[in-house]
């Protein structure tokens, strides 16, 4: 198999087994329980972001060009993680002292807990690079899925000894996140490392990682996490379930991206520097771009359908989700604008303009920003967040306007107009009359996109053939 291939099954197992844990945790301890998870991994997410996220490009980059030349992991790779568990446990400790009360009351997280699972989850990323550089994507595939595997073995234990509780819970967390973590380091680093091998520099360091920490924060605070974190102190853990769902089917909707993902980045690269690289991108951009977004968009209006008129969350989940069929659709919304960004921003790189990835990334942010400064309700927050998506898209096809035609332009602004009054319809008093007339428009285009992506493939293999 590919390295595609292998990272595609771990991610799908990974999906898998979080639904087995999602059943267990709210069949058992309800929404509430399964808002003390949510909450605990996205504090756990917001540390390494802060901490340790900026540094992955140089990590993966210089461990891998070091790998490359001496077949060993070194201090290259070693010192930057180090330095990275450093930074994290003073983010930590100054988090847990003077602003956990932003949260609200989270009393039933132990302070200890909150370090054990933000450098366990640290860990765990570190683990997965080490196997990254070395193109062990067998091993990566299965780590990917090892966290939530050990998970649910704990959790089953758990309720066969009729001591399931939400401290427990949590606590299994920490400890499947600790282990996966220390086994995919075993796995990566023995007998490939060696401390005085490599040529870390500090000064090199920070001039490599300063540029994109500023991206990476700005980021964030355009994220799911971030939402999570402030709704805790607004709404409840129950509130914070809900999101964490819409989340989850977010992620599920856009497996198929992710993993295309990963192979686009080389390949626009190339195609920028070849002679016919406008017409390639032209093609990217039509072809791919614009046709896999509006199928994505039909399938999430699906989606919300299901979500919002059928019982499936409450058979599921249990009762506790029947109040929030709305905030779960609304997070669900956000799947189209995410598609088109993770595609749009991959040529945007390949064609070196990183400037405008920043302003991308800042437009992103900024509606987010505004509404929780003015004090905006959850609901309306998440509609922002679309706002923001549709906002940074608009920079990146700015950025990228000599390779569009007028027809497309006019195409991707229907699309983003018609994806932004999609999470407009889910808070109208009629949504179903809005959705229903929503889907037949969407199945039009879709329709003609599944068309064009039928075409660019025919054309695409009687070019190989040919060759």
């Amino acid at each position: 198999m590919n390295k595609v291939s292998y990272i595609a099954l771990g991610a799908i197992a990974q999906q898998i087994l979080s639904f087995g844990v999602i059943l267990l945790i709210t069949r058992l301890l309800g929404a509430d329980g399964y808002g003390e998870i949510v909450t605990l991994i996205a504090l756990a997410n917001t540390l390494y972001c802060f901490s340790a996220q900026w540094a992955q490009p140089y990590i993966v980059r210089t461990g891998a060009v070091g790998f490359a030349n001496k077949k060993i992991i070194g201090n290259e790779f070693l010192v930057p993680a180090v330095i990275s568990i450093a930074v994290l446990i003073v983010l930590t400790y100054l988090f847990t002292h003077f602003f956990s009360t932003l949260l609200g009351d989270i009393s039933t997280i132990p302070v200890s807990m909150i370090y054990l699972s933000s450098v366990s989850y640290l860990i765990f990323q570190v683990a997965k690079n080490s196997l990254q550089i070395q193109s062990r994507f067998g091993y990566y595939g299965m780590l990917l899925s090892l966290d939530k595997l050990l998970l649910l073995i704990f959790l089953c234990a758990l309720v066969l000894a009729d001591s399931l509780t939400k401290s427990h819970m949590l606590w299994s967390y920490v400890a499947g996140t600790l282990f996966a973590g220390m086994s995919g380091l075993m796995v990566g680093l023995y007998k490939k490392h060696q401390w005085r091998s490599g040529d870390f520099k500090f000064r090199e360091y920070i001039k490599s990682v300063a540029p994109s920490s500023l991206s990476v924060v700005i980021f964030y605070f355009s994220t799911i996490t971030f939402l999570i974190l402030i709704s805790r102190g607004r709404e409840g853990a129950e509130y914070i379930a809900w999101i964490g769902m819409g989340s989850i089917i977010l992620g599920v909707l856009m497996q198929p991206v992710n993993w295309l993902a990963p192979t686009l980045a080389p390949k626009l690269s190339r195609d920028v520097l070849e002679a016919d690289s406008h017409v390639r991108i032209a093609r990217y951009l039509q072809d791919w771009v614009l046709s896999i977004t509006a199928i994505v968009m039909w399938v999430t209006v699906c989606a919300i359908v299901m979500i919002i008129y059928t019982p499936v969350l409450s058979l599921l989940l249990g009762k506790g989700f029947d109040g929030g069929a709305e905030v779960i659709a609304l997070v669900v919304t956000l799947t189209v604008a995410e598609v088109a960004n993770l595609m749009l921003v991959q040529l945007v790189y390949a064609c070196k303009l990183e400037k405008m990835v920043l302003l991308a990334v800042f437009c992103k942010a900024l509606p987010l920003l505004i509404g929780y400064t003015v004090g905006a309700s959850v609901v309306h927050l998440l509609v922002l967040m679309n706002l923001g998506g549709w906002l940074a898209i608009l920079v990146s096809l700015f950025s990228l306007v000599k390779f569009l035609n007028r027809q497309w332009v006019l195409q991707y602004g229907a699309l983003g107009l018609l994806a932004f009054l999609l999470s407009i319809a889910v808070i109208m008093p009629n949504t179903a009359w809005y959705l229903g007339m929503m889907l037949l428009v969407v199945m039009l285009i879709s329709g003609a996109s599944i068309k064009q992506l039928f075409s660019a493939f025919r054309v695409k293999q009687s070019k190989v053939a040919s060759e």
